[in-house]
């Protein structure tokens, strides 16, 4: 969270957060008569979230301990100032995102779902679309840009899984393809402006995943496996200068006890914070 002593995470049909301060895991809130809940993010202010849910999806201000009293959809749709997204013809997307992520200024959002890919309707393939949701009505959402769709065919899409993405807030995207274990792929940033999608082989060529911009977007963090090790690689943690990830340098992995990672299928889901005085 904003404030830089929370982490809000999801188990199951609840949100819960692990305070920091205290060392303290606890509920926020939970769904129980939901179909899912698929995601939660917080705008980078603080003061509105995103919850998608049952096919839906909520952008509502945000207040913590009101966040507590509050257990059904309807709870939400009495908050002032809720916009709800739901499944009609200009936002067929809305039924199948999965992660959710805000712009700087909390203008746009970005949506990662699954649906038919513009290369070939036949087929499903996990995408994201950049939207302005300020009109508050899904009739008049306005699709800003798509990606990869169109735009670009990245290396390893062939599954067309796109296991996680991020976003600086500004004009780049960070994602990774799936070829093993699970989620681990090829690394891209795309650049919203540009349109165009570019591989990062900082440490090799594969496999990276859970790429994460620094709050001023100028570093980034992600775990990388060799895929030239096969079984005996291992995972490591990198946060390297966004400017350098091309540029031939030579980069050290973050210093984790011998064995941290068991399971190579396990992804970091890291949560970063603005350095604190």
């Amino acid at each position: 969270l904003s404030g830089g002593n929370a982490v809000v995470f999801m188990g199951g049909k609840a949100i819960k957060y692990y305070d920091i301060t205290t060392d303290i895991v606890d509920t926020l809130t939970t769904f129980p008569s939901e179909a899912s809940v698929d995601a939660f993010r917080v705008s980078n202010d603080g003061k509105q979230v995103m919850l998608a849910m049952s096919n839906n999806i909520f952008a509502v201000p945000f207040d913590f301990e009101a966040f507590k009293k509050i257990t059904l959809r309807s709870h939400l749709g009495q908050l002032e100032g809720a916009c709800l997204y739901q499944q009609v013809p200009k936002t067929l997307s809305v039924s199948r995102v999965r992660e959710v992520r805000w712009s700087a200024d909390g203008t746009l959002v970005a949506w990662l779902f699954i649906g038919n890919d513009p290369n070939n309707q036949t087929i499903q393939s996990e995408q994201v679309s950049i939207l302005d949701i300020t009109d508050c009505k899904p009739e008049f959402i306005s699709l800003k840009d798509n990606f990869p769709g169109s735009r670009f065919v990245p290396d390893g899409f062939e599954s067309r899984e796109m296991p996680d993405f991020d976003w600086n807030g500004t004009d780049q995207f960070s994602f990774n393809t799936s070829l093993r274990n699970g989620g681990w792929g090829n690394l891209y940033i795309y650049n919203w402006n540009s349109h165009k999608g570019v591989r990062q082989m900082p440490i090799s060529v594969c496999c990276f995943r859970d790429a994460r911009w620094s709050p001023d977007g100028n570093f980034i963090f992600f775990a990388f496996q060799d895929i030239k090790l096969g079984g005996e690689a291992r995972t490591q943690l990198y946060y390297v200068p966004v400017g350098e990830l091309n540029a031939g340098a030579s980069f050290t992995p973050l210093p984790l006890p011998e064995n941290f990672f068991t399971n190579l299928r396990e992804g970091t889901q890291p949560a970063l914070r603005k350095a604190q005085p």
